[in-house]
């Protein structure tokens, strides 16, 4: 026998008769007289029963004014698709809810035949959650549908569509919090019995898994529709920064840059929109960091950091920071002493500031100075590939390069004369250099190269005078 399901009408009916009561005490005061034995369903008209084609997952607390206010829209959504008149399961109704819920296999089973899930969300708690995503029952009937592979559809009363938005310009963190959040073990249960049968069949996790991306990918399509009709700088920023936290980078940095075109005009110092290009700037530069699209990344820390130095001081720590990032990016996207200098000249300013600020001991200080010889390291070690690349060429014998690094030596190959890299070592080092810049780097760099050159030549010539 296939699933039954009541009609819109008949809900509309109880609706207008109990306008301020949840489903399920309007159902206790419209039976409270001959409760039947069995699901309500078997009372109701037969005009107002027929095969279910829709299942509807509620909260018990939820308002029939938005129930039948969401299916209407869900509905309005779907008129292309209507051919006949829909009957809408729903838990109290159709099953004996006071001794019995569906189990597991009951539930996909009636996802399968029904084949089309609206899920209402409402109420919303004080923590901005809509309570189908804080109820452990509902929580396993999103995962069953989605087990099953219905056609799930999440809908919000249209009084409450200022929520999502509201929340959103509240702060950007919050939707995916909201997701993070979402656990069947925690959430409220209304049966101990219930829901160590649901797990036994089903493992939390897997259920928190499955029902977290569906909802994660359902508040990434809501935050592009929301970034369609957004019209002020607020709104869009934290739209496209929630984008960046749920990993849509590509996504982000397209509302970023549509951001900045929304803000030119409005970005003078002490406009309220202000630090908002700052951020812009920021966010973007972490994304395109996420790309490996270093360049971009690196012109928009530059306007963070010239936007920064104007409004905060040149000796401000936060500045520290963003030179910390710059020499980052030169770091790991480096394979050049010009590369390792310019990350050096970064972290040696960023280190001289905090020095400067937070005093020479801080954790803060010692990390920028440890980054800062850490490169001078970097330069020592490129300047010795390139001088046994060169050598390799010259003498033509392509033998593997062999590193001694007990003795220090550097071997071309078989036949090949040895480098002694400790007779060749850097003079450079971070004490040395106070207002280390990539100019004197690199200058210092080539000057050892040089070095390192002229005394290979005259090591040739004193070998090749000894040979005569």
């Amino acid at each position: 026998q296939p699933a039954r399901g009541v009609s819109l009408a008949y809900l509309q009916t109880l609706c207008d008769k109990y306008p301020n009561e949840t489903l399920s005490h309007a159902l206790t005061v419209a039976t409270a007289l001959s409760p039947p034995p069995g699901p309500l369903i078997d009372i109701l008209p037969s005009e107002a029963v027929g095969p279910a084609t829709r299942y509807v997952i509620l909260a018990q607390a939820c308002p029939l004014v938005d129930l039948v206010a969401c299916i209407v829209a869900f509905e309005a959504s779907q008129s292309s698709k209507a051919t006949t008149t829909n009957f809408y399961y729903l838990n109290l109704l159709c099953e004996c809810t006071h001794t019995t819920y569906p189990s597991p296999t009951r539930l996909c089973e009636l996802f399968t035949s029904i084949g089309t899930v609206v899920v209402v969300f409402a109420p919303w708690a004080d923590t901005h959650a809509p309570a189908p995503l804080t109820r452990a029952w509902c929580l396993r009937e999103i995962d069953a549908s989605l087990s099953s592979k219905a056609d799930l559809h999440c809908v919000v009363p249209p009084r409450l569509a200022n929520v999502i938005p509201d929340s959103v310009r509240s702060s950007f963190l919050w939707a995916p919090q909201l997701v993070a959040s979402i656990d069947v073990r925690t959430a409220e249960e209304n049966s101990p019995l219930l829901a160590a049968q649901h797990v036994t069949a089903r493992d939390a996790d897997e259920i928190n898994k499955g029902v977290q991306s569906y909802i994660h990918e359902w508040f990434v399509q809501t935050l592009l529709a929301l970034a369609e009709e957004a019209c002020d700088a607020h709104l869009l920023f934290n739209v496209a920064t929630s984008l960046s936290v749920f990993g849509k980078t590509d996504l982000a940095l397209f509302l970023f840059e549509k951001h900045r075109e929304m803000t030119t005009d409005i970005t003078q110092p002490g406009n309220h929109h202000h630090h908002h290009v700052h951020s812009v700037d920021w966010f973007m530069a972490q994304g395109y960091m996420s790309q490996n699209n270093h360049q971009e990344a690196l012109v928009c820390l530059q306007r963070v950091l010239d936007d920064q130095t104007v409004k905060l001081g040149s000796e401000h720590p936060d500045i520290a920071h963003i030179l910390v990032e710059m020499g980052d990016i030169h770091f790991v996207n480096g394979d050049s002493q010009e590369d390792y200098a310019r990350a050096a000249a970064l972290f040696q300013q960023a280190a001289t500031l905090r020095e400067n600020t937070l005093g020479a001991d801080h954790p803060d200080t010692l990390d920028a100075r440890t980054r800062a010889a850490a490169m001078l390291t970097a330069i020592e070690d490129a300047i010795t590939r390139e001088l046994t690349e060169e050598r390799e060429e010259k003498s033509g014998r392509g033998g593997d390069i062999e590193i001694d690094e007990s003795g220090g030596r550097v071997s071309a190959g078989e036949g090949g004369e040895g480098i002694n890299v400790s007779d060749h070592s850097m003079s450079l080092s971070v004490s040395e250099a106070p207002e280390c810049d990539t100019a004197v780097l690199v200058d210092a760099a080539n000057e050892q190269a040089v070095a390192m050159n002229e005394s290979e030549a005259m090591e040739g010539e004193q070998h090749h005078h000894h040979q005569q």
